[in-house]
């Protein structure tokens, strides 16, 4: 056989716990040329032991075979398969001995199958460049060896590796530091209020990040004067809306109206319903009742009577059938349903002896009797006891029309109105100084960088990979990005959430006349803008996009200025107004 397959190894395989049977996918030409290696979660390997831990199926197949395990990777672990056949030659040819083809092609699978292994265990190491030499390999020998003196160190440093992260991250201040050794030594003997700084350095931290919000409010500062007044102006707005809203709600209920109450006293605006008479303190029910011809009878003061459902231990409600004989409102007794029990009885007739024969009698009478009393004082249902309540109409009553449901939107955009007046973010496209904004590339929506954010006081809101995160609401944005010898071009705000452009701005013209030189670059400079309001129904991603006529390379997104701060190219504020 030839030896086409190009595969040196299976795996690694994730095991679960349960699975004990693996493929590998090359030939070999006997089971013991296999190594297989099972790897613990904490990085251990460990060979398995053919026949003992394992056993082999497939051997001399072309596509391989599997290794079926005693006892199953566990979950976290791993098993690789690789080839691991001894580098001999046990072929002998004799002269002009008798020739076998297979012999020899076996001879040649086994030392293509060698090379294959070998090329598996190159693939695993440390390699040099092609264009190294031997130096190179002697200087990284001696490097390695450096290093392996150094293990204690180097596990040290692997065991703070995030403070070491931390200070590379910071390279730039600790080279300043270096710089400034003389004064470092100087604050070093202050020790005493160099500690107390330390220990003040939280406080100092949360000053420094609210510094953003700060800075807005100083420039908000007649808006945060004014806001105690406007909050308490619409704390009354927001009280008296209540109000409506209480009464509105007491009044969408019609007087007279019976509800079942699950507490023990009426709630606000409605009577127990217990009998009692209904005075002229409630003109409302009290003229319902009269008008009905007071169903429930009248007081001895003439006034209409509430229903009943108190009295004898609490009554039941039954529905007013118009067509019935009933009247209604009135009031009906228990009692059970007329019906008829069956039952036998004894029969019988008398005798009278004659002369010389016995006589005898049968039954002919009945004696009546009782059975025990059983069951209670009444005939109910299951049931639980509630308040019946009568509603009296004793609150506000509305006269005119109010939407209810207005009333809380008003009331919620108050509350809301507060709570967002100062929710602004505020995004740029810096870059370090003398660095130009971008190639422009014309014919297509150009997404701008959005790199750096300046503020951020709105909830939920962020800045990743060029979008701006916002939570639902209705927002104003002010974004201008700048362009260079461009000719027209355009800026749009994009939901990239739902697919839609929901700001277009008006076109703006850059002149794309102009020269390079080897020290200079001259031309026209003129940032395109997109203003307006949009609303948001969930979270959403929005994007800049920018497009042009001319492509423009290098600083098509704008020339730098390098006046040795940042490079400003893109410059948008959203402002949350609900």
């Amino acid at each position: 056989m030839t030896v086409s397959n190009n595969i040196r190894r299976s795996g690694p395989y994730l095991g679960n716990g349960v699975a004990t049977d693996f493929p590998y996918e090359f030939r070999i030409l006997d089971a013991a040329h296999l190594r297989v290696v099972r790897r613990a979660v904490d990085g251990t390997e460990t060979t398995l032991t053919l026949d003992t831990d394992y056993t082999v199926s497939g051997v001399g197949d072309d596509a391989g075979g599997t290794v079926s395990l005693v006892a199953p990777v566990g979950e976290g672990e791993t098993l690789t398969i690789i080839r691991n056949m001894p580098l001999t030659q046990g072929i002998d040819l004799e002269n002009q001995g008798e020739y076998y083809a297979e012999t020899v092609e076996r001879g040649l699978d086994a030392l293509t199958m060698g090379v294959q292994q070998l090329r598996e265990e190159l693939d695993r190491s440390v390699k040099v460049p092609v264009s190294g030499d031997i130096i190179e390999v002697d200087e990284l020998m001696a490097n390695v060896r450096t290093i392996a003196a150094m293990a204690d160190e180097v596990d040290a440093v692997a065991g703070g590796i995030g403070e070491v992260s931390i200070v590379a991250d910071h390279v730039s201040e600790v080279s300043a530091a270096a710089a400034n050794m003389n004064a470092i030594t100087t604050v070093a003997a202050n020790g005493t209020e160099v500690a107390a700084v330390a220990d003040a350095l939280p406080d100092l931290a949360a000053i420094a990040s609210a510094m953003p919000a700060v800075t807005l409010a100083a420039s908000k500062l007649p808006e945060i004067e004014a806001a105690p007044a406007a909050a308490e102006a619409a704390a009354e707005a927001a009280a008296a809306a209540q109000g409506v809203v209480d009464t509105a709600m007491l009044g969408s209920v019609p007087v007279g109206t019976l509800i079942w109450f699950s507490a023990p006293t009426p709630p606000a605006g409605y009577l127990l319903a217990n009998g009692n008479g209904v005075t002229p303190v409630y003109p409302q029910l009290r003229q319902l009742y009269l008008d009905a011809g007071s169903p429930y009878g009248t007081d001895g003061n003439g006034n209409p009577r509430l229903p009943d459902f108190v009295s004898d231990g609490g009554r039941f409600v039954r529905g007013h059938d118009a067509a019935g004989a009933r009247v209604f409102g009135s009031y009906q007794a228990d009692a059970l349903k007329a019906h008829v029990h069956n039952y036998d009885r004894f029969a019988g007739s008398k005798t009278y002896p004659s002369a010389g024969d016995s006589s005898s009698s049968g039954p002919t009478g009945t004696t009546p009797t009782a059975t025990s009393l059983i069951g209670e004082e009444e005939t109910r249902p299951k049931n639980i006891s509630q308040l019946p309540c009568i509603k009296a109409g004793d609150g506000v009553t509305n006269s005119g029309f109010v939407d209810v449901s207005e009333v809380a939107n008003r009331v919620d955009a108050i509350d809301l109105a507060l709570t967002t007046s100062l929710q602004i973010m505020h995004i740029q496209d810096q870059k370090s100084a003398g660095a130009h904004g971008g190639s422009f590339i014309q014919g297509g929506e150009r997404i701008r960088e959005l790199n750096t954010v300046i503020t951020n006081t709105i909830d939920e809101a962020h800045l990743s990979n060029n979008r701006i995160a916002l939570p639902p609401g209705i927002y104003e944005i002010d974004a201008r990005c700048t362009a260079f010898r461009v000719r027209l071009h355009r800026l749009k705000v994009y939901n990239a959430t739902s697919g839609i452009y929901i700001i277009t701005g008006t076109p703006h013209y850059s002149d794309a006349t102009g020269f390079e030189s080897d020290s200079q670059i001259v031309g026209d400079s003129n940032p395109a803008e997109a203003r307006g309001v949009f609303s948001l129904q969930e979270q959403s991603f929005i994007e800049i996009h920018h497009r042009c006529s001319i492509t423009r390379n290098t600083y098509g997104f704008g020339m730098a200025a390098n006046f040795g701060d940042n490079e400003v190219f893109s410059d948008i504020i959203i402002h949350r107004i609900l």
